[in-house]
């Protein structure tokens, strides 16, 4: 019923994305693997067509529920570059896309056409599009893990043992490594405490793509084509992944609970430190 749901979703909102592959007549999974195009529900759809975006024939793939068809004159065509995902690019074929990527031009799909049957909690936020999307929590604020788990057996005592996958395992370190990066902020010549994630904007904004994606039927070069992500965004999702404001507040109010009769702080530390890694807690931000 719910997969019903969506199908019907993405059609009363004028579609969900048309991928279209040049030289091709059919789009079974394994071109689908082949060209990178990862977000597309199990349920789809295809035809081919004697002209595509580039001037070639191909085929058009699409998630279930959503029109098929090539109008360049109503319908906005981005090409998506081979390496997009973080592969290396084939060879010889730099110059020429994976694939094109198109919707309905003025109804870009958004959370509600993309959105998973089954959604990880977490925050919403913002993003460039003026939408806002469910943020999913990979590291709360009490540390405990937000990811869908899956029990094993432990490599040294045999006994079962909660486990992440290994997708899942890399976004839990990323969580990790954003968490410390705010954690380890200064302050600038003005007073302000500047926050930063501790990598290339490159590879945040692959995070970020990555950890909508938990959510949304998404990658990077959906986001990439309805224009929903830039710098303040992509700061965002990743202070939400790791539950930040969370922490904050978490420390706040244990902070609190310290306070003495008369308004003095109780604390074995430096005062505002963070209890896991022992660096200073900012309590003011700015971009």
């Amino acid at each position: 019923m719910a997969h019903r749901d969506a199908e019907t979703r993405r059609e009363e909102a004028g579609g969900g994305f048309l991928y279209f592959v040049a030289g091709r007549q059919a789009a079974p999974a394994e071109l689908l693997e082949e060209v990178g195009i990862a977000a597309l529900p199990q349920s789809t759809a295809w035809a081919p067509f004697g002209d595509g975006p580039g001037g070639e024939g191909g085929v058009i793939v699409a998630a279930a529920g959503t029109r098929l068809r090539y109008a360049p004159d109503e319908q906005t065509w981005r090409p998506v570059a081979r390496g997009l995902g973080g592969e290396s690019e084939s060879d010889g074929e730099a110059d020429a896309p994976a694939y094109w990527i198109g919707f309905e031009t003025g109804r870009p799909p958004g959370p509600e056409q993309l959105a998973r049957d089954e959604m990880i909690p977490g925050h919403a936020v913002t993003l460039a599009d003026g939408r806002s999307w469910h943020v999913p929590i990979i590291r709360d604020a009490a540390g405990a893990c937000g990811l869908p788990m899956r029990y094993g057996l432990d490599p040294q005592s045999g006994r079962p043992a909660a486990t992440l996958g290994d997708e899942h395992l890399r976004l839990w370190d990323a969580a990790l490594g954003v968490l410390a990066a705010l954690a380890d902020a200064e302050e600038n010549d003005d007073g302000q405490i500047v926050l930063g994630l501790g990598m290339s904007e490159a590879d945040a904004m692959r995070l970020a793509a990555d950890v909508i994606g938990l959510n949304y039927h998404a990658s990077l070069a959906e986001l990439l084509a309805v224009g929903a992500l830039d710098g303040p965004g992509i700061f965002n999702v990743c202070r939400a992944m790791s539950d930040f404001d969370g922490l904050v507040a978490l420390l706040d109010a244990e902070a609190k609970k310290k306070s003495t009769p008369d308004g003095q702080t109780m604390s074995s530390g430096e005062e505002g430190s963070d209890r896991t890694t022992g660096r200073r807690r900012p309590t003011s931000t700015t971009r």
